[in-house]
């Protein structure tokens, strides 16, 4: 280990707890970090999953934190270097009282073990001990909290949808003959009024048809109609000379 005050290495002494005090200055490194300014990096949730990992046949608890430490050296060096000592990290750990981004991410991999399966909202909502509104504030989003640990914030749960009877055989299109359709609407003699009213037209056909395929295939955290919604936010920031010149390019090649 590197002392912070005089850059020199040293090996601390293990006892019933270890006691990193560097033995040229006498200064103890333990930095226990505050839970409010403790800001999860994506390396960070890596020795956060690490650990869940590594007590996933057991319940997350005091005893089992404290055995996974206290058989992995290493590890117990990389809580010390990013939160403090193990005792203070294992309170971080449990402190559901006051839920830090800690404990929440802890709990989620906990659950997840427990359950077989990356939890939804839905699941959430309906067995955790933490409100959903705790990992937005703490996170700032449902989505960039999957994101940090590495989990995709797209995916549906794993439950079949209800299967819908038809009649008549759904007929496939092809790329072709999308593309055609779409090139049809839209002639090199129309106005800018013209295209923006056949934009319009096509939006509004599209969310509709995204609507009933919601129906049908029972997303539990997120519809085709949002996905659609969100990438018209993204269209928007994309710079409208390259957007004019994607567009030329796909109608008219």
């Amino acid at each position: 280990m590197q002392c912070k005050k005089c850059s020199k290495m040293f090996t601390p002494r293990v006892g019933r707890r270890l006691n990193p005090i560097c033995p040229e200055c006498g200064i103890d490194p333990q930095n226990n970090v505050d839970p409010k300014n403790i800001d999860i990096s994506k390396g960070q949730a890596k020795i956060l999953k690490e650990i869940i990992k590594s007590i996933s046949h057991k319940k997350l608890s005091k005893y089992s934190l404290n055995n996974t430490l206290r058989d992995n050296t290493e590890r117990i060096y990389q809580v010390h270097d990013n939160w403090g000592t193990k005792e203070h990290f294992i309170d971080l750990v449990l402190n559901y009282k006051n839920p830090n981004q800690i404990s929440l991410i802890m709990y989620f991999l906990s659950l997840k073990n427990e359950i077989g399966k990356t939890p939804t909202k839905k699941i959430m909502e309906e067995i955790s001990k933490f409100k959903l509104n705790e990992y937005e504030k703490k996170f700032e989003s449902w989505e960039k909290f999957l994101d940090l640990l590495g989990f995709d914030p797209w995916y549906r749960n794993n439950t079949k949808p209800n299967v819908i009877t038809r009649s008549k055989p759904r007929k496939t299109r092809n790329a072709k003959e999308i593309k055609s359709n779409l090139v049809s609407r839209f002639t090199k003699d129309d106005s800018i009024q013209q295209i923006v009213q056949k934009t319009n037209y096509l939006r509004e056909e599209i969310q509709s048809a995204l609507e009933k395929k919601d129906l049908e295939e029972d997303y539990s955290d997120y519809s085709y109609v949002e996905m659609f919604n969100l990438l018209e936010k993204y269209i928007k920031i994309i710079p409208n000379s390259q957007k004019y010149l994607d567009l030329k390019s796909y109608f008219w090649s």
